[in-house]
């Protein structure tokens, strides 16, 4: 875990990987009122792993909903400012994108909103390349106004 601050705003970050042997503690570290957004990570280079990423994203995507549709969203909806809608953030960030051989992001994002219908919600799916950082401001900032929404989650 570490702390990200930029622009007069903070954030911990806990990278729990990728890895099979890992994605069965993703759960673990959603809690209610300790999670303000979740950033996902897609490989725009690895066409042999992208089924699964879709897979665990929308079973990620299920998991938060079932917590967003009880208790949680409840004590959300408290905490954000009485004219605003409540929905919580997964930004999807398709990694990459520089490189020719890499899956178009116009592509992943019609394979990340399949069967995505879950309310209170907010997917957005964002290309960036990493090394280069091109993409990561506006990552940053989609997450920094999200984020800022709801009071309880800013400190």
């Amino acid at each position: 875990m570490c702390t990200i601050s930029k622009q007069q705003w903070s954030c911990k970050v806990i990278d729990c990987g990728g890895k099979s042997n890992y994605r069965s503690l993703w759960q673990q570290f959603i809690q209610p009122n300790e999670t303000a957004a979740i950033t996902f990570v897609i490989d725009s280079l690895d066409k042999q792993r992208l089924g699964i990423a879709i897979q665990e994203l929308q079973q990620l995507i299920r998991h938060v909903q079932d917590h967003v549709s009880s208790n949680w969203y409840q004590s959300l909806k408290k905490s954000y400012q009485a004219d605003t809608k409540p929905l919580f953030p997964i930004l999807v960030l398709c990694n990459k994108q520089n490189e020719q051989q890499s899956i178009s992001l116009e592509h992943l994002k019609v394979l990340c909103n399949v069967q995505y219908n879950p309310q209170h919600i907010e997917l957005q799916v964002m290309g960036c390349n990493a090394k280069s950082g091109v993409g990561v401001e506006d990552a940053w900032e989609w997450l920094r106004q999200r984020c800022r929404v709801s009071k309880s989650f800013v400190k």
